[in-house]
């Protein structure tokens, strides 16, 4: 089960498994200091029953993203988190962004770390035959490099792209 939420810049996307929560993105964006979450992932949680989420992958380190995690961690408990770029010391379980498969129910998470030294990452989640891309924040270049590197990786059913990944910050090709 996926739900993409619409918190304004950007997405928040859970990701469902019979065992397990991964949430893409807190969709925090300048100056809302974990606002999003407070709003709009932690009522989506509660609706769905969740005291927690197993894993957050963020697209890129931002002071916002940073408080919004830091949010999840203490009102819901967080297992990993995986960070495009890396992430600065802190009792969060937090890894930097690498090309990484992990297989829960029947459902294939990968990681993919994109851009210059792998300032940013990507999530790529298949179950059966239908897959889906959670871009994240990727501009022009780094799409171009990641359709490059990793072509198989864009042969999607669905793309969930954040506005800095739209016409603005993206390519037409993409």
């Amino acid at each position: 089960r996926v739900l993409v939420l619409d918190v304004g810049r950007g997405a928040a996307t859970l990701v469902l498994t019979h065992s397990e929560a991964w949430l893409f993105d807190t969709g925090d964006a300048w100056r809302t200091d974990g606002a999003r979450v407070r709003q709009a992932v932690i009522p989506a949680l509660d609706a769905l029953g969740l005291t927690r989420v197993d894993r957050l992958v963020l697209p890129r380190l931002t002071p916002e993203r940073a408080a919004g995690a830091a949010l999840l961690a203490g009102e819901r408990g967080l297992s990993g988190l995986d960070v495009g770029g890396g992430w600065p010391a802190s009792r969060l379980p937090a890894t930097r962004c690498v090309d990484a498969v992990v297989e829960r129910d029947g459902v294939r998470f990968e990681t993919l770390a994109v851009g210059v030294r792998g300032q940013a990452c990507s999530l790529r989640v298949t179950a059966g035959r239908r897959s889906l891309l959670l871009a994240g924040d990727l501009d022009a270049a780094a799409e171009h490099a990641l359709a490059r590197r990793r072509p198989d990786a864009l042969a999607n059913d669905v793309l969930v792209i954040s506005r800095e990944a739209s016409g603005a910050g993206s390519d037409a090709e993409w």
